[in-house]
């Protein structure tokens, strides 16, 4: 048996986050559990995307916030490798009217809120990715502020250097079940040792719902299964921005080291074979860019997301279960709002008012019908 303040199930990004801002408010006595390595799920295989440009309050406010951690990130986190946070920017097409109004009301509210989003004509997309086919192209949304960090794996493991530097235990364990007593938390089961704690914090990716349903808490997430296809390398650097379509349901972007990674997120692309999912891509990547003509297939690579119902995550304490808190159901958001996220989830664990009010992401919502996020990649 093992004693904490606090237990932390979950080694992504999340988890180490979390358990880094704990320790920034002097929470020493906490034990992170995870049961493989740090960042070995949809971590570690991130392509290191962040972006401000959310239809919601709340995901821009937290996305904003990251953004301002990431910036700062060799200040704050004094890493032993440099982490560079590129602010390449992030462009959204849009095909259609109805596209462009949407994104002509998110860029509105991102406004508002100090990201400064803008809507951009044909002719200047042209001047931000001059390799993007216009055809067909109303206008899209573009912040120049938004970018990527590459190193989605150094990133957490940095995080949970600093984490454990500071006490944090960090013990490569399978939890198994959250140990109740009447209405209260009071421990976890792993599948080594037994971890007694007065706060469990479930940050476990998709596997969350199934350590949450040992609690008797109902939490709708489910895997999604996701696949990235990375080209050769092009020596030529001909793409800044990631591009991303909606109607076509595709994403790229050209990488520090000249591959473009691409990818058809349509309806129906978990069902595809990974030749048919290799072919919707090049096809959807050609019609977009036709530079990439030239370019070969590397690889492939898949990874899950943590999908919930509407596509934002779930945060928080659950009514009636004391000291139990869960950040999950990230559906691909993960990385990007890390920063952020860690914070809101030590605040509320230490009783504090957090810095963004998260209140909207918590589990009572589905009761009540939910906003989807269309800007879901």
């Amino acid at each position: 048996m093992q004693r904490a303040d606090v237990v932390i199930v979950g080694g992504g990004v999340i988890g180490c986050s979390i358990a880094y801002h704990l320790t920034k408010s002097n929470m020493r006595d906490v034990i992170l559990l995870e049961k493989e390595f740090i960042a070995s799920k949809a971590t570690g295989v991130c392509p290191g995307g962040i972006r401000q440009q959310w239809s919601s309050e709340t995901g821009c406010l937290l996305a904003k916030a990251s953004v301002g951690f990431f910036k700062d990130i060799e200040g704050e986190l004094v890493p032993d490798i440099p982490l560079q946070f590129v602010q390449s920017g992030y462009l959204f097409l849009a095909f259609s009217p109805e596209i462009l109004e949407s994104y002509t009301r998110n860029v509105a509210l991102q406004n508002s809120l100090g990201i400064p989003s803008r809507i951009v004509a044909p002719e200047e997309i042209n001047d931000l990715a001059p390799e993007i086919r216009l055809e067909g192209i109303l206008g899209a949304a573009y912040c120049s502020e938004d970018g990527f960090l590459e190193d989605s794996y150094g990133f957490s493991n940095v995080l949970a250097k600093r984490a454990r530097e500071k006490g944090v235990r960090i013990i490569f364990d399978e939890a198994k079940e959250i140990l109740l007593q009447e209405d209260c938390v009071c421990g976890v089961r792993g599948k080594k040792d037994h971890y007694s704690c007065g706060v469990v914090i479930n940050a476990a990716g998709y596997d969350a719902a199934e350590l949450a349903g040992s609690a008797g808490v109902e939490l709708p997430v489910v895997p999604s299964k996701r696949r990235l296809l990375f080209t050769q390398r092009i020596e030529e650097h001909f793409l800044d921005p990631c591009i991303a379509s909606i109607e076509k349901g595709w994403g790229g972007k050209q990488l520090k080291e000249g591959h473009v990674y691409m990818a058809y997120i349509g309806e129906g692309a978990e069902d595809l074979s990974d030749y048919e999912f290799i072919e919707r891509s090049v096809e959807l990547g050609l019609e977009i860019l036709p530079r990439l003509e030239d370019s070969g297939v590397l690889r492939v690579q898949q990874g899950y997301y943590d999908m919930s119902p509407d596509g934002n995550p779930i945060l928080g304490a659950v009514e009636g279960l004391a000291g139990y808190y869960q950040a999950a159901g990230f559906s691909g958001h993960g990385f990007m709002l890390a920063p952020a996220v860690g914070k809101v989830m030590a605040q509320m664990v230490l009783g504090e008012e957090p810095f963004v009010n998260v209140a909207g992401w918590c589990l009572d919502r589905f009761k009540r019908g939910i906003r989807k996020e269309r800007l879901v990649l």
